[in-house]
């Protein structure tokens, strides 16, 4: 028994040390190494200002090649905004000793909300290569962490906003304004487009009180788009003035700070004021489809007589029903001309005197 026992422990014992043997063998971790590696880089490292695109590329590279989507964890980093606008990644392939290796590069847009120095902590990113003709590798590696230097330049302090962006454009359209009652609408519609930034990053423009004028603003509208790495974003907003009163009002155009991306400087964008006159009468009410109706009927005749002579015309009868017309009138004429005739004879016995002719 003793013995038995003495051979089941180290039976036990046998199957540890190799299990050990395969857990920690360094082959399996220099196989990994060799399948798939992974680096970053930042794109500009230094120089952004607060709001500005900040691409961080992350490449994976392989001498063999994926076999499934590669996926991409992104961490939260106070005061960094992180985000994947593209779906797919730019492929290609290099030769490095003689060996063709397939690349992966991924690009994260990351916009900074304060200057200052930022730490992007490690990445996870998941992926799939083959490892053999019928045997797939799967891993998860992280990134090294990255340092995101923002700066803040002397021409932004102090501001509230600015966009930051290579291309910026503020268009206003108005209605209404041409002639204003008291009760009649005003309506501006502003929109704002920008390269390079989320809607987010778009400022809100100021709906403040007016004299004269009660003030509807509409909530606005976003829109983002990512077209092969470059980002698009929209802002449209609406406000209604309803005239209150009468007088002189205006309302006051609207103001963009810009930070050109591309010329490092900034730039004010404005829209023109809006200025007009607020009568003290009421505008003219509407008729409606009833009132309109009612309107007509005395011409309806004579719009169906037109209508008569028109088609007639058209189809070649205008001459046959003039003809008709003008013998039904002349047939009515000789019928009034006999009712009209008197019953007695203009003189009595005409035919008795003799010598008399007619």
């Amino acid at each position: 028994m003793t013995i038995n026992r003495f051979a089941t422990i180290l039976t036990h014992a046998l199957w540890l040390v190799v299990l050990a043997g395969v857990l920690s063998s360094p082959g399996v971790a220099q196989q990994t190494d060799d399948l798939v590696e992974v680096s970053t880089a930042l794109n500009p490292a230094q120089g952004a200002v607060p709001g500005e695109r900040v691409e961080v590329e992350i490449t994976v590279a392989t001498p063999r090649w994926f076999t499934a989507g590669t996926r991409i964890s992104l961490p939260e980093v106070p005061d960094l905004v992180m985000v994947q606008n593209q779906d797919f990644a730019a492929n290609a392939t290099e030769q490095r000793s003689g060996v063709s290796w397939s690349i992966q590069r991924w690009s994260i847009d990351a916009f900074a909300t304060r200057d200052g120095t930022l730490r992007i902590p490690p990445i996870d990113v998941t992926v799939a290569v083959s490892q053999s003709a019928a045997k797939e590798f799967r891993t998860t590696l992280k990134t090294d962490p990255l340092t995101l230097t923002i700066d803040l330049p002397e021409s932004l302090k102090g501001l509230d906003h600015w966009v930051a962006s290579p291309n910026v454009t503020l268009k206003q359209q108005v209605e209404g304004a041409g002639e204003a009652y008291l009760g009649s609408a005003i309506t501006r519609h502003l929109t704002v487009k920008a390269q390079d930034v989320m809607p987010m990053f778009l400022p809100s423009l100021d709906h403040q009180r007016l004299d004269l004028l009660q003030t509807y603003p509409q909530p606005p509208v976003l829109r983002n788009s990512s077209n092969r790495g470059r980002l698009s974003a929209e802002r449209k907003e609406t406000t209604t003035w309803i005239a209150s009163a009468p007088g002189s009002a205006m309302i006051p155009g609207v103001q963009i700070n810009w930070w050109n991306t591309t010329t490092r400087r900034l730039e004010v964008l404005n829209t023109d004021s809006i200025q007009f006159d607020i009568s003290g009468e009421l505008p003219p009410r509407s008729l409606t489809w009833q009132q309109r109706l009612e309107s007509l009927l005395p011409v309806l005749p004579w719009l169906g007589l037109a209508g008569i002579i028109l088609t007639l015309a058209l189809f070649g009868y205008l001459n046959r029903a003039l003809r008709y017309v003008t013998a039904g009138l002349d047939s009515l004429y000789r019928q009034w001309r006999r009712w009209r005739k008197p019953l007695l004879a203009d003189r009595l016995n005409p035919k008795g005197c003799a010598g008399e002719t007619e």
